[in-house]
């Protein structure tokens, strides 16, 4: 799971740095209703803004289950943490943890693919528009499979 997470991210540094080749020297960076583009700059800035939030995902991803053991407990939210908290499950909870976050992790670099696509796309075309007939369904696809991974997250701290 690991290595297909690593490779998601991966991905996105390969479009990250076609999006540098490829937009236009001034590049709509966001979009409002209607696939208008509301802010603009330059396309080295925006390119930077696009890999900011890739590489502060894969940092928090990759973090959150190796610093598990210096967090103290009462920062700890999760479901039956007196359970998972005990010495003899932390390896466990930390197995669990990774699991979770690679598979979100894929999931969510795999949205910014797409995005980074879909803005590439807006930039050269004329007039400049995202495509809000692809990007909204696939927001609502990212949001009903984050509800879905949340369920799935609860239930994976039940107690065995």
């Amino acid at each position: 799971m690991r290595a297909a997470f690593l490779i998601a991210f991966a991905a996105n540094v390969v479009l990250d740095i076609i999006l540098l080749i490829s937009l236009p020297e001034r590049a709509a960076s966001h979009f409002g209703p209607g696939g208008a583009p509301d802010s603009w700059a330059s396309k080295e800035t925006a390119v930077l803004m696009v890999f900011a939030v890739q590489a502060l995902m894969l940092i928090i991803f990759l973090a959150i289950p190796a610093i598990e053991p210096w967090v103290p407990r009462s920062l700890v939210n999760l479901p039956n943490k007196e359970y998972w908290l005990r010495e003899e499950n932390r390896p466990a909870l930390r197995a669990k943890l990774a699991a979770f976050c690679y598979e979100f992790g894929i999931a969510l670099f795999t949205l910014l693919l797409a995005v980074s696509l879909l803005m590439l796309q807006a930039n050269l075309s004329d007039p400049v528009r995202l495509n809000e007939a692809i990007f909204i369904p696939l927001l609502v696809v990212f949001l009903l499979y984050t509800i879905y991974r949340s369920v799935r997250f609860l239930r994976a701290f039940r107690l065995p």
